[in-house]
């Protein structure tokens, strides 16, 4: 292990989407994920992560 990898780490995180079903069985979404480091080296700094999905229904 690093430095800084030990002890104890909180961090608050959440997730946020959207989605649009077209009138073909294909749905697509955007989904965004913030998280903040609140005790802890390990999350001293914000996170974002976005992610793009595209699916296939099946009805």
């Amino acid at each position: 292990m690093g430095e800084g990898d030990e002890g104890l780490f909180i961090n608050a995180d959440g997730n946020i989407g959207i989605e649009y079903n077209f009138e073909a069985p294909i749905l697509i979404s955007l989904d965004f994920r913030p998280e903040i480091g609140i005790i802890g080296d390990y999350g001293k700094d914000t996170d974002l992560d976005l992610a793009l999905s595209v699916r296939y229904q099946f009805n």
